[in-house]
């Protein structure tokens, strides 16, 4: 009940999917078979290209079954009951967001049968290396670029998967997120002169502002702002806008940030000493 909620409303009290009152003539439920393939195989959104290192999560359930059941149990019933739940959805894959959202709970659980993967010799080694290097460009590309960039500078509309169950099949924000990296080494747009679009000091938020119009005119109004034509993290590019006008205290951030990183690179040189 509480996923339900959560699809439908958001948080509690707030608009999700259907929440808005323009839009709640639009139909939940669609074709489950184009639900289940999308999260499935799908460009768009299929849980094998957007998280590679789920494979040997697959490779090595088997074992995993053998010497924990329950654990095995565990993790193969709530991936079947899940994905079939998202499955029945029109938005099965998550709509506007990087790779199948709904489906990030399982990766923890796939990654405990990664140790039970049967990797044995070199090649099988190097096959798991590079599936696991697969992964980490996938992830790198996911947050190299302003996310929304992709959907606007196409124009399409909010509410895409309510007229086509197979979008995901048609489109891939993966497959063009590429040519969004090698496009960053341009200088932004002459007419970027804001950062972002909500008129209100940089946050990590991008949102089409009121004026804008329909997803049509997406793709001429995006070529204002800065956000989609610079690499994140965006700290970086916060430097040159006046200190009363940010959304935080960038160097206390950035300080905190290090400092975090730090810390956790001392606890894993401290944990593989106690290993080894």
């Amino acid at each position: 009940m509480l996923a339900v909620w959560t699809i439908l409303a958001g948080k509690p009290g707030g608009r999700g999917k259907l929440g808005s009152g323009g839009h709640r003539h639009l139909a939940l439920f669609g074709n489950p078979l184009a639900g289940a393939l999308t999260l499935a195989v799908s460009p768009g959104k299929s849980i094998l290209l957007y998280c590679p290192p789920i494979i040997l999560g697959f490779a090595g359930i088997r074992q995993l079954w053998r010497h924990k059941p329950q654990m095995g149990i565990t993790i193969v019933a709530s991936s079947i009951v899940l994905a079939l739940f998202l499955s029945t959805f029109k938005f099965a894959g998550g709509a506007w967001c990087w790779g199948p959202r709904y489906l990030v709970p399982l990766v923890p659980l796939w990654a405990l049968a990664f140790p039970f993967a049967p990797i044995r010799g070199k090649h099988w080694k190097n096959l798991a290396l590079g599936i696991v290097a697969a992964g980490f460009i996938v992830q790198l590309l996911g947050v190299s670029v302003e996310d929304q960039r992709y959907f606007f500078e196409r124009g399409i509309a909010d509410h895409y998967w309510a007229n086509d169950s197979w979008f995901e099949f048609k489109h891939s924000q993966l497959l063009a997120r590429p040519g969004e990296v090698l496009s960053l080494i341009k200088d932004p747009p002459r007419e970027a002169v804001l950062f972002n679009t909500d008129g209100m000091p940089p946050t990590y938020t991008s949102l089409r502002p009121p004026h804008a119009g329909p997803p049509s005119l997406a793709p001429g109004w995006v070529r204002y702002y800065r956000v989609f034509y610079v690499p994140k993290p965006w700290a970086i590019w916060m430097w040159d806008i006046p200190p009363d006008q940010r959304a935080l205290n960038l160097p206390a951030c950035v300080a905190g940030i290090m400092g975090v990183a730090l810390l956790g690179l001392a606890l894993i040189q401290r944990g593989l000493q106690h290993e080894f």
